[in-house]
């Protein structure tokens, strides 16, 4: 308060810049003092105010999805969907690879979506790792079932 002792008004602290609430803090003026407390997304005494890790691994204060991540930032925090989904972070939906021909699968192999990403496997009569796949002669490595008195041919 300020005043002669007879009439006084009370000092407002938070808006002379008087008060000594965190930088990351609001100050309210209540009459004969003032208080603080932190921002959303901060904890402490409002004097002291600390980020809090929304993301951090033991914590259940972000609601990105399960197919997502979560990052934290300064008094937030922000999902995005991980890898082979999409969306907007807290709602991840997997991305078909395969339908969308975003795969690289050979051109003799073929594409099988899984949740999050895809796999490649050679269609029959080829081998390979499905991305890059290669004829089998099966006339050369006897693999075929023609008469021992025809001609055996591959063929792709």
């Amino acid at each position: 308060y300020s005043g002669t002792g007879f009439m006084c008004t009370d000092i407002d602290e938070c808006s002379s810049q008087t008060h000594n609430c965190s930088m990351s803090g609001n100050c309210v003026n209540i009459k004969g003092s003032f208080s603080c407390d932190c921002w959303l997304g901060y904890t402490g005494n409002g004097y002291n105010c600390f980020d809090i890790d929304e993301c951090d691994i033991n914590s259940a204060l972000h609601n990105c999805s399960n197919n997502g991540y979560c990052t934290n930032q300064i008094g937030a925090f922000r999902c995005n969907c991980s890898t082979g989904y999409q969306g907007d972070g807290y709602k991840c939906s997997d991305v078909d690879e395969c339908q969308t021909k975003t795969h690289t699968c050979s051109r003799y192999g073929y594409c099988v979506n899984q949740p999050g990403t895809f796999r490649c496997f050679c269609r029959d009569g080829y081998t390979g790792t499905g991305h890059n796949c290669s004829d089998i002669d099966e006339c050369s490595s006897d693999l075929h079932n023609c008469s021992v008195t025809g001609n055996c041919m591959n063929s792709q």
